[in-house]
């Protein structure tokens, strides 16, 4: 049960990795809009007996960038049919609000089925990378382009996402009360750029000096032999800089400490 990685032959086990985090796709568990599918829901549990079984600890990114299309169907990405079970038209529209239950409603449903076997949860993948790119730019879907109209279009897109994590953060908080691993905590809770200490401890001492080291094993250039132009390695640095973890972190944070209020 426990997936190939790149390679027939290549399984977690044989990497003798002891952690594995991966995300339950919500279009194959729902794939309409409160209609679940138990054998969708039956392979993730049989990839978490498996894990536990091979004692690798599972983390589980619960939105890792895509949607059912009844959230936001790229083939109305206006929402000029309406909002409908069908399409409730992604974030920062008309059907924001019944996303972001939608969404706490997921993270409810895999905690309450899988917290005997998972600890550590995350809510949201890299928000920043997806918010501009299904919604800033238009490249994910559902296809939008809303960084010209930032204030009516794509800061409410923002705000339903930031709600949508607190919703989802207090969901599994609530649903997985079971310490599945003996340490004193039943749900660790955040996002994957919140639980990396190692790279919150970098970013606070040198934020620059971090991504300068950090950029060398992120593209292989520390292996021997390693030809990676200087170009590259600058320019992830400069990348970083501008909108790398601490702005997500820092602004996601804020936020759920806030419960979202307009200060």
């Amino acid at each position: 049960p426990i997936e190939t990685v790149s390679h027939p032959n290549l399984t977690l086990a044989a990497l003798h990795v002891d952690s594995y985090r991966f995300s339950m796709e919500w279009a194959r568990i729902e794939p309409q809009r409160g209609s679940y599918d138990e054998n969708a829901l039956q392979h993730y549990s049989d990839v978490l007996d498996a894990l536990v079984a091979h004692h690798i600890r599972p983390m589980v990114t619960i939105h890792h960038f895509s949607n059912p299309a009844w959230v936001a169907d790229p083939r109305d990405p206006d929402c000029k049919n309406g909002v409908s079970d069908a399409n409730l038209c992604g974030l920062g529209g008309p059907g924001g609000a019944m996303v972001v239950q939608e969404m706490a409603s997921f993270a409810q449903l895999l905690a309450t089925r899988f917290g005997d076997r998972i600890d550590e949860w995350g809510t949201v993948n890299e928000p920043v990378n997806y918010l501009l790119a299904a919604y800033g730019t238009g490249i994910f879907p559902p296809g939008r382009s809303t960084l010209l109209s930032l204030e009516s279009q794509f800061i409410p897109v923002v705000r339903d996402y930031l709600s949508a994590h607190a919703a989802m953060y207090k969901a599994i908080k609530a649903a997985d009360t079971t310490d599945a691993d003996g340490d004193g905590v039943a749900a660790a809770v955040g996002i994957p750029l919140s639980v990396v200490d190692q790279i919150r401890t970098g970013l606070v001492a040198d934020e620059s000096q971090f991504w300068r080291d950090f950029s060398q094993p992120f593209y292989g250039a520390n292996r021997a032999g390693a030809k990676v132009p200087q170009g590259v390695l600058d320019r992830f640095w400069l990348l970083s800089m501008q909108c790398g973890l601490a702005a997500a972190y820092f602004c996601i944070k804020a936020f759920s400490e806030t419960e979202l209020t307009q200060d």
